[in-house]
């Protein structure tokens, strides 16, 4: 009696089995990013109401055995929008299910109001980014920096830039060369020089508290004047001030050849030594003062 009821229960076992195989299938596939067409690894893949989780392998691939019946696919991934799919799935069939995650934007308008900033170019960090990225080569100096060492002129401050002369205190050669072979420019003009005899123009003319920095160009570039030769010198003007400023300086010299000394003269009148004629070099009365044909 007892053998009966075991062959009894193995034969049930036995009959029930393959049909509890018949009643599971599975859900496999990839999850990509919807925008870059790549397979995302490391994804949750969830079956709702099932308590089962599969999550993507290297290559975006996931698998989950369920019972035969609908479900309900959900994956939730940081950065990317929530997605559900509906599955069914057949006892004994593997059904294929790819899902494609969408990038989870939040379009908000943004208004940033703030004031217009202009950059500082007097700085030494500022001059420095400007030789980096200067296409020949070049050298400058800031208005921070001649502040720093006391500069009064252009003509002091040029003496601490390299490959540059100062000549006479007043006069830049560029490596070595003569004044000839320099150019100097204001604010991109070309400038005149005050000497009837020689082409420099004296640096010492222009207050280092008027000028923003001073740029050395010592190879020819297209932007530079035609007649660059040797190297030229940029003066760069600081940009106009809040408030109004005034400075008075005076200076004087002497040379120690002429001055005190006797020597060949000319009267002149007695406004010469403000540049200005009196009279004494006008013409004689009865000359005339027309051509008569």
């Amino acid at each position: 009696m007892r053998r009966m009821i075991g062959s009894i229960l193995v034969s049930t076992v036995i009959a029930a089995a393959p049909a509890h195989a018949q009643e599971v299938g599975w859900v496999a596939g990839e999850v990509i990013d919807q925008n870059l067409a790549i397979t995302l690894p490391g994804v949750p893949v969830e079956a709702v109401g099932t308590g089962q989780v599969a999550y993507t392998d290297i290559d975006g691939r996931y698998r989950l055995e369920l019972p035969a019946g609908t479900h309900e696919i959900r994956i939730v991934m940081a950065g990317y929008a929530e997605t559900s799919v509906t599955v069914e799935v057949q006892a004994g069939q593997l059904a294929a299910v790819q899902v494609a995650l969408g990038s989870n934007v939040f379009a908000e308008e943004l208004v940033v109001t703030a004031p217009t900033l202009e950059a500082d170019s007097s700085t030494a960090a500022a001059q420095m980014m400007m030789r980096m990225r200067a296409p020949a080569v070049q050298d400058n100096i800031g208005a921070v920096e001649m502040s720093a060492n006391n500069d009064s002129s252009a003509a002091d401050a040029m003496q601490r830039v390299t490959g540059v002369s100062v000549v006479e205190g007043q006069s830049v050669f560029v490596r070595g060369l003569g004044e000839r072979y320099s150019n100097t420019t204001l604010a991109g003009a070309t400038l005149p020089t005050t000497e009837p005899d020689r082409r420099v123009v004296p640096l010492d003319l222009f207050p280092t508290g008027l000028i923003d920095s001073v740029q050395v160009s010592k190879t020819y570039t297209p932007d530079k004047p035609s007649q660059f030769a040797g190297g030229l010198v940029e003066i760069v003007p600081m940009k106009l001030p809040d408030a109004t400023s005034f400075e008075l300086s005076a200076g004087g010299g002497w040379n120690s050849l002429t001055t005190g000394a006797m020597g060949l003269g000319y009267p002149g009148g007695g406004r010469d030594w403000l540049g200005f004629d009196d009279g004494t070099r006008s013409l004689p009365a009865g000359f005339p003062d027309r051509k008569v044909t």
